[in-house]
This record gives structure tokens, C-alpha cells and sequence, in this order.
């Protein structure tokens, strides 16, 4: 088993197949000449792992967001599963985009991009494609920004790779919710709503609600930052946005969306985000609502995702992790019902300690925020829609021209671009410069980012646990298996500094370390190694849940998560998903105890399950009215 940990000195001895994409002699960006899966030796433990220090040094020197320049890349010998004669090169693409867990990570990512180069080459023109007329509402300085002023290119990049492959994971995720079809609350109101609007309106407000669970469920919530301060910008340079040119954190920007999948934890924003892609890949078109400004230097303030399903707009608080509660029983609230009755925002206050933040007058402020990524409004995303393929579609572009009249219909015809993907952008882009500077800044990156910038056990575990493939097929691992390998056993990571048997059985290798940096080292990777297991241990009481296997789910967030690591990373995530684990068993005071016992940012919401589940305890029927004590 390997599990290596970088240091500085194996950044400088990279292999040379590991940056060929870096740049050749003549500055063109090249892809590798060779397609390897990189997968020989799946039946050992911990394949897959060797050289994990030369994949976590890589993010150092080049980065998957863009390997350097942003250039498409350029023609490459193709070889291995995707290169088809029979097939067109989109199609090979796209294949390959739905599997590229499969694969060795750059070599993948170049060849995508170089085979949907080929495709634009020898396909006819879209003559219809124009840019979206919102970009004006825009700030000039965000306007100006790269990935903006290339919409109408005709090249496909590492940037759009990323794109796709984050909403094939959205697929994936969608589609393997709407599949499983489990059961939600609310269901006499939602055979009442089939009855009144229709059975298509009812399944896409089920599974709405199904997808907004899933979100909360699986992306652990962080504080909401306020907007960074800003002051001193330089000539040029738009003072709002000169925190982020400093790479300073802030809401809803902090990771791409793919990212706060990967990772498993965003704030309110960025859960709103993760929702409105998995709704996006199933035809529900989810937008954010926000408070309009009282000035114009001020931001609009996001308030609820709401998912446009014919002309009503049903209201999710990522904040809380719960939809906003409609009139009848167990319903979703739509933005017109808490117009006409404010009052119903009434109900999630809990005494004065703790009111619900939104106020009447301020639903009359509201416009509609749409998250539309640079590549979702771009030429190469909506040429990719419009062309027939032999893999499942995926939702790539968003269609402002469409969505406004639809809005306008539900009496909402404010609408803007959400500047917070835009923004994304300004900030990853400096934060990838910062940390090559700044070595604290590095040292945090590595063990909450950079893990999942690797070929290991892990991270093609948390790939297709995305994918939803949980168990093996075809004599290759699923996600349980990996999230198990990836476990090292607490008895070895003690014997890390002791123990060169142990060293070596991890691949742990002393260079030309002095001895101080060989004892920073030796913790570095007890770290890694403890954080990927606390990574693994909650992943894995996921999936069961997500299974129906709630006592395997139980035992893994209380005993491996809860109980071995108190306070850890995912102590929050832990115990919500143990409390919605003891919903579903049945102990509904179990439940209710450790809604009462959280603190998290996430506490208003999780208070407000602890109300419902005392009413029903004390009813013993679902649904009773709520008072102002959980």
C-alpha cells in the first residue's frame, strides 16, 4: 500500500510523462500521446495510491482549472477505450466524460478536450447562438473577465472539461435519486397536488424536494462569511472585487460546484448551487431569490432556492436544510402563497431568541438571481446541446431568454446573472497564486483540497459514489470497497514515526530531508492519513443510508464518526445524518435529542425538526400545527 505524502523536493523531480501537458518547446499545450487507465492493480489494497506525492505536488505546478493557460489543447496520438472509429468524436467525449473516474486524471482531461476540438472542426455551424443579453447587467469588471470574453470561441478547453464533467456528476446524482423514488413528507399533499395540477407537476415538486434533500444530506453546511471588505484597490481594478483578487474567502464563491461535491461541505449559497444543478440535469430549472439592495454600491441578498415548476415558484432554504413550510400539511410554500400570507414565514421563528431572518416587507424587493456559469452561456455548451449523440443528454447551457418570461408569469420579472459563479472564477484564480507564496496558506490547502487532486483510493471512491456505483461490478471496486482501503488502521498511523516496516508498507520514503523537515513530514502524513479516514468513515454511513441500511449507517456516524473523532471535520454532517438515520428507524426521540444537542450553522433549521418530531411524539400522528419550543 502507498499513501505518500509531498514534499518540496519531490515537486522539483515530478516525472516528465506527469507534465508533458505542461508546455513544449514551441508554448503549445499538448495532451499526453499515450491513454492509460492507470488502473493495473485494483485487487491489492491501497493501489492506486503510489506516488500520492507526486499527485498531490502536482496542483503546486499545474492545475486541473486550467493546466496553465487556459489554451485548447492541440492534436495528440489517441489510443486506448475512448479513439472509435465508428464513433464520432463527440460521442467518444461525452463517453468518456461519464467514466473519467476510470482513468488516469490529466491524461483524461486532455483528451476529452482534444477530441471535442476535433468534432467542432468538422461540424456544421450553430448560426443562432448570441450572446446573452443579461451580460449587460453585469458589472464592467466582471464583464471583462477571461472566461467571459471567450463565449463565442470556437475551442474547447481544460475549463470546459471541468464544466462537463461537473454536470455529468449532477447527472449522475439526479438520476440516481430519481430513481430510487423514496418516499417524502408530504405525501397526502402531494396526491391532493396531483389531483389539482397534474401528475407531471407533482413529480417535479417531489422531486425537488427529493434533490434539496439530498443536497443537505450530503454537503455538510459552513458558516455564510460576510462579503470582504474592501479598501486601497489599485488603478483599474474594481474596489468590490478586490478582495477576491486577494484571494480573500467570502459567501458562495469559495469552491466551484464540483468542487462542494467533491469535497462535501459549502455554505448556504454554495449548497444552492449544488441544488440547482442536480435540478437543471432533470428539466427543473431552480433559481435564487434575493432581496434587492437599498443602494446601488450594496449586493442583492440571497434569500431561498425556488424551483419554477409550470408558474409557481416552491421555496427551499439552504440555510435551514429545509423547505419553506406551505399552508396545508406537510407542503412546500411557492412564492406567491407567502405573498399573499406572510405570516406563514412566521412559523420557523422559535420564540424572539431566534426569529426567521425574512420579513414581509421584504418580499416585495425580490428579483431572481439565475446561476449561470461562464461555460453555461457560452457557444461550445449550447453546440453541444443541439447535436444528437449516443449518451444520455446533459443539461449544459442556461437559456436566460427563456427562463424570464416564466418568471415574469410567476410575478417575479426582475432578473439577473448571480455574480457569485463569476466570482468563483476571480477567486480560484487567486487562490491558486496565493498559495504559492504563502506556505500556511499551501499547508491548508493540501489537506482540504489537495487529497482530492489525486489518483487514491479516495478519490475514486468519492467519484463514483457520485456516480452512485457503491458496489463492485465486473471485478472492479465500487465506492464501499475503496472508501474501506482508504482506511488505515489507527495502530499503523501511530507506528508512522516509529515503525520503517509501517513506513514502508505506506510508501512513506525518506529524500534528502534534514531532519527537521523528515519529522514534519512523518506528522504531515499521519494527517492525511487521519483526515482521509474521517473522510471515509462518513462517506460510508452516507451510502448505507442512502441504501436503506440505516444500522450499518448508524454504527458508522456514531461509533467511527461521532465517538471516534469528537469534534472532528464532520462531526455536524454526523450527527444530522444520525438523527435522519434514527427518523427513518423509527426513534423519533433519538432523532429529536440530537437536533436538541446541535450547534452547527445549520441549528435554526435542525431546532425546527426537533418542534416537528415533539409533535408528533406528543400526537402521535405526523404533520401537527407548530409552536415556538422544539
Amino acid at each position: 500500500m502507498h499513501f505518500l505524502v509531498p514534499t518540496t523536493e519531490v515537486i522539483m523531480h515530478l516525472r516528465e510523462d506527469q507534465l508533458e501537458c505542461v508546455r513544449h518547446s514551441d508554448g503549445v499545450l499538448r495532451p499526453p500521446n499515450r491513454l492509460s487507465s492507470g488502473r493495473s492493480n485494483r485487487g491489492r489494497p491501497f493501489v492506486g495510491a503510489g506516488l500520492w506525492f507526486v499527485a498531490l505536488a502536482l496542483p503546486v505546478v499545474l492545475s486541473l482549472s486550467g493546466c496553465g493557460t487556459g489554451a485548447p489543447p492541440s492534436a495528440g496520438r489517441l489510443s486506448g477505450p475512448i479513439a472509435s472509429s465508428q464513433r464520432s468524436h463527440l460521442d467518444n467525449a461525452l463517453d468518456y466524460v461519464s467514466r473519467l473516474e476510470d482513468f488516469e486524471p490529466q491524461q483524461g482531461m486532455m483528451q476529452v478536450a482534444y477530441q471535442l476540438n476535433r468534432w467542432l472542426e468538422s461540424a456544421d455551424g450553430l448560426d443562432e447562438w448570441e450572446a446573452s443579453p443579461l451580460l449587460a447587467g453585469l458589472p464592467a469588471s466582471l464583464r471583462e473577465i477571461p472566461p467571459l470574453a471567450r463565449l463565442d470561441k470556437r475551442e474547447f478547453t481544460i475549463d470546459d472539461v471541468l464544466y462537463l464533467r461537473e454536470a455529468s456528476w449532477m447527472k449522475s446524482v439526479s438520476q440516481w435519486v430519481a430513481e430510487r423514488n423514496e418516499p417524502v413528507d408530504g405525501g397526502d399533499w402531494l396526491k391532493q397536488l396531483e389531483q389539482t395540477r397534474g401528475e407531471p407537476h407533482s413529480h417535479d415538486i417531489a422531486l425537488a424536494m427529493r434533490l434539496f434533500d439530498w443536497t443537505v444530506r450530503n454537503i455538510q453546511l459552513d458558516p455564510l462569511l460576510e462579503f470582504p471588505a474592501a479598501q486601497n484597490a489599485p488603478p483599474g481594478i474594481d474596489l468590490a472585487l478586490w478582495p477576491l483578487y486577494q484571494a480573500e474567502p467570502g459567501p458562495g464563491y469559495r469552491t466551484w460546484p464540483w468542487q462542494t461535491l467533491m469535497f462535501g461541505r459549502g455554505d448556504a449559497w454554495q449548497r444552492a448551487r449544488v441544488f440547482a444543478g442536480l435540478a437543471r440535469q432533470q428539466e427543473i430549472d431552480v433559481v435564487v431569490l434575493a432581496v434587492e439592495a437599498d443602494s446601488p454600491e450594496k449586493r442583492p441578498r440571497p434569500w431561498v432556492a425556488a424551483a419554477l415548476i409550470d408558474d409557481d415558484l416552491y421555496l427551499f432554504d439552504p440555510q435551514l436544510g429545509l423547505p419553506i413550510p406551505g399552508p396545508d400539511s406537510g407542503s412546500v410554500a411557492t412564492l406567491r402563497q407567502v405573498r399573499k400570507d406572510p405570516s406563514l414565514l412566521r412559523r420557523l421563528d422559535l420564540g424572539k431568541a431566534m426569529m426567521y431572518p425574512m420579513q414581509a416587507e421584504d418580499l416585495s424587493r425580490l428579483m431572481a438571481l439565475l446561476d449561470a456559469p461562464p461555460e453555461s452561456l457560452s457557444y461550445r455548451m449550447r453546440r453541444i446541446e443541439t447535436q444528437p449523440t449516443s449518451s444520455p443528454p446533459l443539461a449544459l447551457s442556461v437559456e436566460p431568454a427563456q427562463l424570464i418570461p416564466r418568471l415574469a408569469a410567476s410575478d417575479l420579472p426582475q432578473v439577473r446573472l448571480w455574480q457569485a459563479p463569476l466570482e468563483t472564477w476571480i477567486y480560484r484564480t487567486a487562490l491558486k497564486r496565493r498559495a504559492e507564496e504563502d506556505a500556511a496558506l499551501m499547508q491548508y490547502l493540501l489537506f482540504e483540497e489537495w487529497i482530492f487532486d489525486s489518483d487514491t483510493p479516495l478519490v475514486r471512491a468519492r467519484q463514483l459514489h457520485l456516480r452512485g456505483k457503491f458496489e463492485q461490478q465486473d471485478d472492479r471496486d465500487g465506492a464501499k470497497a475503496l472508501y474501506l482501503k482508504a482506511r488505515v488502521p489507527n495502530a499503523m498511523i501511530a507506528k508512522i514515526g516509529t515503525s520503517p516496516e509501517v513506513r514502508s508498507e505506506l510508501g512513506i520514503v525518506r529524500g534528502r530531508q534534514n531532519d527537521q523537515q523528515w519529522e514534519m513530514y512523518l506528522q504531515s502524513s499521519g494527517m492525511i492519513l487521519v483526515r482521509t479516514k474521517q473522510n471515509a468513515s462518513l462517506w460510508l454511513g452516507l451510502i448505507h443510508a442512502a441504501t436503506g441500511r440505516y444500522e450499518d449507517a448508524r454504527d458508522w456516524f456514531q461509533v467511527r464518526c461521532l465517538e471516534a473523532y469528537e469534534n472532528g471535520p464532520w462531526t455536524n454532517s454526523a450527527r444530522y445524518n444520525l438523527a435522519r438515520t434514527h427518523e427513518q428507524m423509527g426513534n423519533l426521540e433519538a432523532a429529536r435529542q440530537l437536533y436538541l444537542l446541535d450547534n452547527s450553522p445549520q441549528q435554526h433549521g435542525n431546532l425546527l425538526r426537533a418542534r416537528t418530531l415533539r409533535q408528533r411524539i406528543e400526537a402521535k400522528t405526523p404533520d401537527k400545527t407548530q409552536d415556538d419550543e422544539p
